[in-house]
């Protein structure tokens, strides 16, 4: 676990998922590429 990093984001609205609500994705990687996944999370709508 030594070179791993966490990354956490809240969501811009909650999500509902198998009934339990989620304000936050929360992500692990190594301390090479949270950076480049960071910069380039993005949210989008679901469409319907």
């Amino acid at each position: 676990m030594e070179r791993m990093a966490a990354l956490i984001v809240r969501y811009p609205t909650p999500i509902r998922l198998n009934g339990t609500n989620y304000n936050h994705l929360m992500l692990s990687a190594d301390k090479e590429h949270i950076r480049q996944i960071a910069n380039g999370l993005r949210f989008t709508m679901p469409r319907r």
